[in-house]
């Protein structure tokens, strides 16, 4: 199950939503109030890009995944993405890792990919 789980990680989907992911969190919350509406635009894009790339990603077909681990994995994807954008943030970031590492922020982390992926505040 481990050789799965690091098989469905190491797609190149899963690299493009990490990407996706950060600067949108980083559009969304990182940004003063009077500059948040000059990254809309940037916004949408990311999550029409974030959107296409989980709908594929979902779909791959691999014969080394078992439907198992698929259905473990992204019953909690929100989890593992804001667990991979927060340890994207601390390392582009080095300076600022103490607000990186508040728990208000690992909080907001959370909130915004389960609300996205799952429509609902996890």
């Amino acid at each position: 199950m481990k050789e799965e789980f690091l098989s469905i990680i190491n797609m190149q989907h899963f690299d493009a939503l990490i990407s996706d992911a950060f600067w949108y969190f980083i559009c969304s919350n990182f940004k003063r109030e009077e500059d948040k509406p000059k990254y809309e635009a940037h916004n949408e894009f990311l999550l029409d890009r974030m959107a296409a790339n989980y709908v594929s990603y979902t779909l791959v077909e691999d014969d080394r995944i078992s439907d198992t681990t698929k259905d473990l994995f992204f019953n909690a994807f929100y989890n593992h993405l804001s667990q991979a954008v927060y340890h994207c943030l601390k390392t582009a970031f080095p300076k600022n890792r103490n607000r990186i590492e508040k728990s208000e922020t690992k909080r907001d982390l959370l909130n915004t990919f389960s609300e996205l992926f799952t429509g609902m505040v996890i």
